[in-house]
């Protein structure tokens, strides 16, 4: 798949489809995030996913502000 095939999107709210690509995300990367926590990224920050031409995401990134001095990437 070129580069250029994939679309960056804004999330406002992830389909259980959505919640299962990006927890396989999360399991192949080892990190710790649940689907709870992906709902409290869409509720308080943003999420940008960058999606296929069929709609499956394989990649993400999630910006969750701390106050006015501090965000987590």
């Amino acid at each position: 798949m070129a580069i250029s095939e994939l679309q960056l999107e804004d999330k406002l709210s992830l389909s259980p489809s959505e919640l299962d690509d990006v927890d396989a995300l999360v399991r192949e990367a080892r990190w710790n995030q649940v689907a709870a926590d992906w709902q409290v990224f869409l509720a308080h920050g943003h999420v940008h996913a960058l999606v296929t031409a069929a709609g499956r995401i394989v990649a993400t990134t999630a910006t969750l502000p701390y106050g006015t001095r501090f965000g987590w990437i």
